[in-house]
């Protein structure tokens, strides 16, 4: 019998440049694909890296010289507003990702995933459309990205308190490790779960053949601007 809707998890990391521009594809199609349960899970890219065996790109030279050139390019085509912002190493390799990542996790559950996305969203874009890239990782930084994502402030204050309880540390360790079982080497991962089993699928670029995968239509990096057209 087949799948109505394929729940597809998609694993990211708030640091990532390439889960910034998956995310943004992602929940672009999620508008208009009827296939698609979407599923939004924040994980720990240096987590996965360190038990994949993985390095983080921006610190292998070549690839850190290509990726800022391809970053730059898919941005444009894909019409996402993204720069790398000069102190990216040290958001990345200071103070991290991982309070962000908890909040997130607290935001989810609190909010029943309704705040999910427009919360990440905003927490993406301090980083990659400010240069210098703007903090992720106090209360006053979720503040700031919370009342830009809409969300009222008692709201957001009871989401700050709940995010360093134990259980949002446990639930982003979770996620982590839901991830490395299905394979995951770096982020963003997607997880198709199909009949046939799950199916991961590495990368931004791979919403072409998530669309073959679920029997959904692709039709460019944005589209939402094709369908205004129709």
């Amino acid at each position: 019998m087949a799948l109505t809707k394929f729940p597809v998890t998609f694993f990211y990391d708030v640091l990532s440049p390439y889960s910034y521009i998956g995310f943004e594809l992602m929940t672009r199609y999620n508008k208009i694909w009827t296939k698609m349960d979407l599923q939004l899970k924040p994980c720990s890219i240096f987590h996965i890296f360190k038990e994949a065996d993985n390095k983080a790109p921006m610190t292998v030279p070549r690839k850190a010289a290509y990726l800022s050139h391809d970053l730059n390019r898919i941005s444009k085509m894909s019409n996402i507003p993204f720069g790398t912002p000069s102190n990216f190493l040290e958001l990345a390799f200071g103070s991290g990702s991982t309070p962000a990542l908890k909040f997130l996790c607290a935001a989810d559950a609190l909010t029943q995933s309704k705040a999910t996305e427009n919360l990440s969203r905003q927490i993406f874009k301090r980083v990659f459309t400010n240069n210098p890239g703007l903090e992720i990782s106090s209360p006053k930084d979720w503040l700031e990205a919370g009342k830009a994502a809409g969300i009222d402030e008692s709201t957001l204050n009871e989401i700050i308190i709940q995010c360093e309880k134990p259980q949002f540390k446990a639930k982003l360790i979770s996620n982590t490790k839901d991830a490395l079982g299905f394979g995951a080497f770096g982020a963003p991962s997607t997880v198709v779960h199909s009949p046939d089993g799950p199916i991961l699928l590495f990368g931004s670029d791979r919403i072409e053949l998530l669309a073959h995968l679920i029997g959904e239509k692709y039709i460019g990096p944005d589209p939402l601007s094709v369908q205004s057209k129709l």
